[in-house]
């Protein structure tokens, strides 16, 4: 039976996102090159994808079946993975140069991401739920980080939700700085934005790294 209270609850909330917007985020850094100590894992392996680990994950992940995937790689973007048997159980997103973003899923507002050409992004970290406890996370960054350390990257940056303690639990493990906060308020044509840092440097880097599109 089709449920009209439902719908219409998920249509108000959806109308919400668009009229009120409240969002606080944290920003990261990380100093490259950087050591990362992790022993190799003795059920995966990790990589960064070629085209045939692109075509898995339109296969096995449905955010990624309209093309998304292939988007970002043409983007200069960079997917790291790590396979359990012949399935994908973990997978990390990794920018170079400017890109957008949204701080939660389904959110209406988008941010710009500024980086400098020799920096990058991570983001769109995501472990399959029945492979999570594992470590497959630190064991995908060192991949990353080993990469981008070849590449003579300098410096890494994240960029996290306040409110999604388990995303600042991880990043704080992999060795990140927080660099200040970034909080927005807007409500229909009002709009605040304000930037938070210790130091007047990466109040500089805050506001010249990350914009708001609308």
């Amino acid at each position: 039976m089709y449920d009209l209270k439902s719908k219409a609850t998920y249509l108000i909330l959806t109308n919400l996102r668009y009229i009120f917007v409240w969002e606080h985020l944290l920003l990261f850094d990380l100093a490259l090159p950087a050591h990362i100590d992790t022993k190799t894992h003795p059920l995966a392996c990790a990589k960064l994808a070629d085209n045939e680990d692109v075509w898995r994950l339109a296969k096995q992940f449905e955010k990624f079946r309209r093309g998304l995937a292939d988007k970002r790689i043409k983007q200069r973007k960079l997917c790291f993975v790590a396979y359990v048997g012949e399935k994908i159980a973990h997978y990390r997103w990794i920018a170079l140069g400017q890109t957008e973003m949204q701080a939660q899923p389904r959110a209406a507002h988008i941010w710009k991401v500024r980086i400098d050409p020799n920096s990058a992004y991570s983001f769109d970290a995501y472990t399959v739920p029945e492979y999570r406890g594992l470590g497959l996370g630190p064991f995908v960054f060192k991949e990353a980080i080993d990469y981008l350390n070849k590449k003579q990257v300098s410096r890494l940056y994240a960029i996290v939700d306040k409110n999604n303690w388990p995303s600042i639990i991880a990043v704080t493990k992999e060795g990140y700085r927080l660099v200040g906060e970034i909080i927005l308020r807007r409500i229909l044509k009002y709009r605040s934005l304000k930037y938070k840092a210790q130091t007047l440097e990466d109040q500089q880097i805050l506001k010249k790294m990350i914009s708001s599109e609308a």
